[in-house]
């Protein structure tokens, strides 16, 4: 909030300040002596000591309109807002003709969110000073708060018209064009910005971001570096720059600046999830499941279970358990969070009663997401009941790899060769490198005793770098396919 009076005074030294101390403790009653020390304390940010000097002053003098003005100014400063708020209500009925109080009136009550309010207040600045641009600013402010981000930019845009070199209303202007998406305009705006307030690393940040939404990732950290170099204390830049450098594959540099993001200020949830994000691009899983962990508290219950889930079709199970662990003493719930319980616990062999509740529970679910459906299927497959498993699979409705995987395995549990094969098919047909698939077709026909196509099937598999041994043993047609395999290779 800009205050409204005219500052002419040099900054005192400290004698000055002291004689000026001097000369109010003297003369108390002295109004102009008591302000311009009111106002030093204000100037130096000392404000509990201005505010109630003011307070002394309004005492003799109760409708003085410009002390009344700076006192209500260093109450909205300090964050007194119902005082600010009942003090620019006061200045509005003393002179209804002036815009200053009309004005600060509005911007406390858009702080204290009464828009509705805000906005008559700004409105009546305009009746008397139509072409009051920082009234144009704030109702505009009040506009995109409610979401209407197409009356803020006729607002803004009017505010620059009248006044071209208002760096403000230029970056609030390209934040609206961002909310809807016009990043081409607000890379404009924020241009326009920069070059009537040359240090304004907001909306070089945000240009930066405008920029990154078109795909120019390299003017984007251009302007993220830029902004840094005038805000080294936003540790949100920082994620920004990081987050570039991610989308370039440059590994390292991410990780450097999310690293000093997580140093500048460890509460701070962004600079950890971009940590996680890396982690688990970079297959560093340890990495992955400490800066989860770092953020526990603060992601919720779903986000949790999808990292467990990950983890668990990592077939990192101890960090599924330790994770678990952190989990449960944090006493986080929810329905997702449970699914992947059901699992853990039932991979453990631990709890036994727990579960058959958790499979109730998960079971009476109106509308259970596709995650708790994916859990219940693993479930039941586990247990045999490939039946209920097909049952649950056949609901998902967005299906990942893993989910695609154990449908065909359920088909082939079931004896259902074509559907599997059908299934399969369809597959390799946009993923022609998967192994697991190739795989799954060699075990269909080593099922139905046609070793020649299995052993195909299992070269293909092999070669595009099927790993899985463990099925292979504990499969005997899979095995013998295998055997045979080797043996060829030997005879040849």
């Amino acid at each position: 909030m800009k205050n409204d009076m005219p500052r002419n005074q040099p900054e005192l030294s400290l004698d000055g300040l002291e004689d000026l101390r001097i000369a109010h403790a003297a003369h108390p009653e002295n109004m102009d002596t008591a302000a311009k020390l009111a106002q030093i304390y204000a100037d130096k940010g000392w404000l509990n000591e201005a505010i109630e000097l003011y307070k002394t002053v309004i005492g003799r003098d109760g409708a003085n309109y410009p002390l009344l003005l700076e006192y209500g100014n260093i109450c909205f400063r300090k964050q007194e807002l119902d005082e600010s708020l009942r003090i620019f209500r006061k200045l509005t009925v003393l002179k209804p003709g002036r815009v200053e109080g009309w004005n600060n009136l509005g911007i406390v009550q858009h702080a204290l969110a009464e828009d509705g309010a805000a906005l008559e207040s700004f409105e009546k600045v305009l009746e008397l000073e139509p072409d009051n641009a920082g009234a144009l600013l704030n109702l505009g402010n009040c506009r995109s708060a409610q979401g209407k981000h197409g009356a803020a930019i006729e607002l803004f845009v009017k505010a620059v018209e009248i006044r071209p070199d208002f760096a403000d209303a230029w970056f609030n202007l390209g934040n609206a064009y961002c909310a809807t998406d016009e990043y081409g305009k607000a890379i404009e705006a924020f241009e326009k910005a920069v070059r009537y307030q040359r240090e304004f690393p907001s909306a070089l940040k945000n240009m930066g971001f405008a920029h990154e939404q078109l795909g120019n990732v390299d003017k984007a950290l251009d302007n993220y570096l830029q902004a840094l170099k005038l805000s080294k204390g936003d540790a949100g830049l920082y994620v920004n720059i990081a987050n570039a450098y991610l989308s370039r594959g440059d590994y390292e540099e991410a990780k450097t600046y999310y690293l000093q993001s997580v140093k500048l200020s460890p509460k701070e949830i962004a600079g950890w999830m971009g940590l996680r994000h890396l982690a688990l691009l970079k297959g560093d899983i340890d990495s992955y499941a400490k800066s989860t962990m770092a953020v526990l508290s603060r992601i919720g219950p779903d986000a949790v279970a999808e990292s467990l889930m990950i983890l668990r079709e990592l077939n990192h199970f101890s960090e599924v358990d330790e994770l678990l662990c952190k989990a449960d003493a944090a006493s986080a719930e929810g329905d997702e969070l449970d699914a992947e319980r059901l699992l853990a616990y039932q991979r453990t062999d631990s709890y036994p009663g727990k579960i058959i509740a958790l499979v109730q529970q998960l079971k009476d679910i109106p509308s259970p997401s596709d995650h708790i459906l994916s859990c219940l299927a693993r479930h039941a497959f586990d247990i045999n009941d490939h039946a209920s498993a097909l049952g649950y699979l056949e609901k998902i409705r967005g299906q990942g790899f893993q989910t695609v995987k154990l449908l065909w395995r359920v088909c082939i549990a079931l004896k259902e060769w074509e559907k599997a094969q059908r299934l399969i098919r369809q597959y390799l047909d946009a993923h022609h490198d998967c192994p697991d698939a190739w795989y799954f077709l060699a075990k269909i026909k080593a099922s139905n005793r046609e070793p020649d196509a299995a052993r195909e099937f299992l070269v293909k598999a092999l070669e595009m770098g099927f790993s899985e041994v463990e099925l292979l043993d504990g499969d005997p047609d899979m095995k013998k396919a295998f055997e045979g395999l080797k043996a060829r290779k030997e005879n040849s």
